[in-house]
């Protein structure tokens, strides 16, 4: 092979295996994310929540007092404002799921468990009732979005 036609072939060749890589590369990212998705979390209706228990986080745990809610507009209100944002859940790699400012526990009037939240500034988690916490799972949502849980909580301990 002339030197011309051998440097053209071992860049076709370099080309090729940079390609290759790149592609290996995306392909690895690309799994990880579509490992790290989990399904949507199970909702309640709001007919089948009798009370929601609202803790806020606070510098003193012993001064946290859970206030409860049993408003039932109040409860469709926040159960509607979690299923506009019920997609794109991911589990923890290494990391614990942020526990946020607020954590919600949404029971039933056999006080069966039915959902598990946590509220921070941009990131919500939760878990299904039935669930351990090998069933966390948390998503980024706005700042906005979180404070108008937030604001639907304090609306229903003044009412």
């Amino acid at each position: 092979m002339a030197p011309r036609a051998m440097r053209k072939f071992f860049k076709i060749v370099m080309v090729t295996i940079g390609y290759a890589i790149a592609l290996v590369i995306l392909a690895v990212f690309a799994l990880e994310i579509i490992g790290r998705m989990v399904p949507k979390l199970n909702v309640p209706n709001a007919g089948a929540v009798e009370r929601v228990v609202w803790k806020q986080k606070g510098g003193d745990p012993g001064s946290d007092r859970g206030v409860i809610i049993t408003d039932p507009g109040r409860i469709s209100k926040l159960l509607n404002l979690i299923e506009a944002k019920n997609s794109m859940w991911k589990k923890p790699m290494i990391a614990p799921i942020p526990t946020g400012q607020h954590h919600l526990v949404f029971r039933s009037k056999e006080d069966r468990l039915l959902l598990v939240m946590w509220i921070g500034e941009t990131v919500i988690a939760g878990r299904n009732g039935a669930q351990d916490s090998t069933g966390n799972r948390s998503r980024s949502v706005s700042k906005q979005r979180s404070e108008e849980i937030v604001a639907v909580l304090e609306r229903a301990v003044k009412t």
